[in-house]
């Protein structure tokens, strides 16, 4: 074979070699850009599980609180009407009205009624609050799990895209360098030192 065209093929060769590289590198780079967005994508729920836990418990914590302030509170009502109840006995039997007349029960019953109404507005306010928190509470959540999903599902989108870009980019390239090296075989005079090389074998057998 004819020295330029072996310097022509090897040339060419080489090119073609370095072409493969730089299309593995790409391919590389991509897969890597991939497994990137696939760890966002996972860190994003796991982030989001552990702020909904973290919220839960707080939520827990502030039910509780709110519990114990009531049940503080209802022990106040009683321990008050417990003493309206026995300044009205004494308020009675110091007027010189018998504690078993009308009036005199009437009075101390509605001090009774008093008391137990203030206690069970207590025990709805406890209840409202409770509610209002769980409510807000479970709103909250569950929008941050809705936004975490939707923000791990773009990621794991964006690492399809990115490996597809990566296996497209190697072809390119692959397809690049073929193409770069018969230029570069062809310019350098590989398939004219081909084609007379071939053409002295015809002619020499």
């Amino acid at each position: 074979m004819p020295v330029m065209t072996t310097i022509a093929a090897g040339t060419a060769l080489m090119g073609m070699y370095a072409s493969w590289q730089a299309a593995e590198a790409a391919k590389k780079s991509g897969y890597a850009t991939g497994e990137e967005y696939d760890r966002l994508a996972r860190e994003t729920l796991l982030t989001a599980k552990f702020n909904i836990d973290r919220d839960q418990r707080k939520i827990f914590e502030v039910s509780a609180g709110i519990a114990e302030k009531g049940t503080d509170k209802t022990a106040f009502i009683k321990r008050q009407g417990a003493f309206v109840k026995g300044k009205t006995e004494a308020t009675v039997g110091a007027s010189g009205v018998k504690s078993g007349s009308g009036t005199a029960a009437q009075q101390v019953i509605q001090t009774g009624l008093n008391t137990a109404s203030n206690i069970m507005q207590n025990f709805r306010e406890i209840q409202m609050a409770q509610s209002n928190l769980k409510s807000a509470g479970e709103d909250k959540m569950e929008s941050e799990w809705m936004q975490a999903k939707q923000q791990s599902n773009k990621y794991k989108r964006m690492a399809d895209m990115a490996r597809e870009g990566g296996d497209v980019a190697q072809f390119a390239g692959m397809m690049g360098g073929f193409t770069k090296g018969v230029g570069t075989f062809n310019s350098l005079g590989g398939f004219k030192g081909s084609e007379s090389w071939f053409s002295g074998k015809k002619e020499t057998s």
